[in-house]
């Protein structure tokens, strides 16, 4: 049934054109300012105030991606360096604090986690559309499985990880005891 209402918006959208570009008298502008104002979401996409890259067009221009912060935790500055060198990253987009605390503290008792992360979802349903940008999901494992399958699916931002290199020490205390320290050491980003 979708496919059917998708092709018919497709075979719409052809025949709209079809019929605009006919009539040689029209102008580019005016065919377009008839199209739009033919698909309401079109038209409210064109006008909102989202910035163009009107960089785009240009010869050897590459679009610098963002990295969206899926994060139980702050990210380090071994890893912020990282990602500015190997990604080419020069936007840092954290969740918003009430998120934020949802993610980092994934109840332990629910059943399932559809509807806790729904907030969320609807936040990367606005922010991490672009597939050229990176999505950092780190946390609670199936949160981080969720979202990262929900990215994938539906083709937005390319989720990542943050791979370490781990070191134990362990000192023998006065009373017989071990201490172990672990020291964690960022490496790399890997994708998901």
């Amino acid at each position: 049934m979708i496919q059917l209402l998708l092709m018919a918006k497709k075979n719409k959208t052809h025949e709209f054109i079809r019929e605009q570009t006919q009539n040689k008298n029209k102008t580019v502008k005016t065919v377009l300012e008839s199209f739009i104002s033919e698909f309401p979401r079109l038209k409210s996409w064109v006008t909102s105030n989202k910035t163009h890259d009107f960089n785009r067009g240009r010869k050897n221009y590459e679009p610098m991606p963002k990295l969206f912060l899926l994060f139980s935790h702050y990210i380090t500055e071994e890893q912020f360096q990282d990602a500015k060198k190997t990604l080419n990253i020069t936007d840092f987009v954290s969740l918003p604090k009430d998120l934020q605390q949802r993610f980092s503290n994934v109840p332990a008792d629910l059943e399932t986690i559809d509807e806790y992360l729904k907030p969320i979802l609807d936040w990367i349903d606005e922010q991490c559309t672009d597939y050229n940008d990176y999505i950092l999901v780190q946390g609670d494992f199936g949160a981080t499985y969720f979202l990262v399958d929900y990215c994938k699916n539906m083709n937005y931002a390319t989720p990542i990880y943050a791979t370490t290199e781990r070191k134990s020490i362990e000192e023998v205390q006065e009373d017989g005891s071990i201490k172990t320290q672990r020291i964690f050491k960022h490496k790399r980003f890997r994708l998901y």
